[in-house]
């Protein structure tokens, strides 16, 4: 019993050290998920819950999917349990591929005006 609560001690430690190193910009461990087989690779990650219900994201999966302070997330609930997505907007997705800006706003703007072109 003793060794389970010292773990989740020290995982605590250790995710409150890692967000505190990220606020600073600070190098941190990039990966420490555990990978599980299955169908697919998947990574297993374990976080304490705080007494407000809250969680810290591991930062691989913040870069991975691009979650920043204020992203939305939407939270399902599943027979297979719960999956987190987060939502990213349009505006949003610019700054991963900046190259392609005007493109992307020229093809929006083409459907914007299809649509028009539909409903008239």
């Amino acid at each position: 019993m003793a060794n389970n609560m010292d773990d989740d001690i020290t995982r605590y430690v250790s995710d409150e050290r890692e967000e505190e190193e990220a606020s600073k910009g600070e190098d941190v461990e990039e990966d420490r998920g555990e990978v599980r087989e299955g169908k697919r690779e998947e990574r297993e990650y374990i976080h304490t819950v705080t007494k407000l219900g809250t969680i810290s994201i591991p930062i691989p999966l913040r870069r991975k999917y691009g979650i920043t302070k204020g992203s939305k997330m939407k939270f399902i609930d599943g027979e297979d349990g719960i999956r987190l997505i987060p939502l990213v907007s349009l505006r949003g997705m610019f700054g991963i591929d900046k190259e392609n800006r005007d493109v992307v706003m020229r093809m929006l703007k083409e459907i914007l005006e299809g649509r028009r072109m539909m409903i008239t």
